[in-house]
């Protein structure tokens, strides 16, 4: 005789809790197998944004962002500071020279600049908090005294990170000769640690000039 009853409701709690049992860690694993790999375009995406900003800069910018980081009212000879929040703002203190290379196609400095903080990536933009670039000298008369204005820039929170920080009062050699160089580093947070940042270095300089 065939038994019609079907599971009882001990035996449909017992199957529910063996699925939850075995179905939970593969969730849980699936969700942190998709955070890890969003991390990990988005630090692909920051760190392509960087490597395209350092080179752009490097390409176009020297006499202007000179000019600007030595003028009492932008940089002060100190550092001078490009972000997305005022991004016609900050790009406006650029000429509209056309670049030195013809590979950029957006026709002026200033163009340029403000299509490297509009556009950044299809997939993954960065706010006015995550995407900076900061220019300052790469010779100094005093270390000490860029230093500790670079201390008090830091407290008034113009640069976010300490890592950062670190890295710009380090990273300038003490020479009266002042060579026209000037160094750049690109930063983006792509994350929410911050460790999850990529820091960004480079050089500036003229235009080579052959007789």
């Amino acid at each position: 005789m065939r038994n019609n009853k079907g599971f009882s409701l001990i035996e449909m709690i017992a199957v529910i809790f063996i699925a939850s049992v075995v179905l939970l860690p593969l969730l849980v694993g699936l969700t942190g197998n998709i955070k890890v790999n969003n991390t990990m375009i988005d630090r692909s995406i920051a760190s392509a944004v960087t490597t395209t900003t350092v080179q752009a800069f490097e390409e176009m910018f020297f006499s202007n962002i000179e000019t600007r980081l030595n003028d009492p009212n932008h940089g002060n000879g100190i550092l001078l500071k490009f972000s997305s929040d005022l991004v016609n703002d900050d790009c406006s203190v650029l000429s509209t020279t056309t670049p030195r290379s013809s590979f950029y196609l957006y026709g002026s400095n200033r163009n340029t600049c403000q299509e490297i903080f509009n556009i950044q990536s299809i997939n993954r933009s960065f706010t006015s908090d995550e995407f900076m670039v900061f220019v300052y000298p790469a010779f100094v008369d005093d270390e000490d005294a860029f230093r500790a204005s670079i201390d008090a820039l830091a407290a008034q929170n113009v640069i976010p990170n300490e890592r950062l920080r670190l890295f710009i009062r380090e990273d300038v050699i003490e020479d009266t000769s002042r060579f026209r160089v000037l160094n750049i580093v690109v930063w983006i947070q792509y994350g929410e640690s911050e460790n999850q940042a990529i820091l960004r270095p480079g050089l500036l300089s003229p235009p080579l000039e052959l007789d």
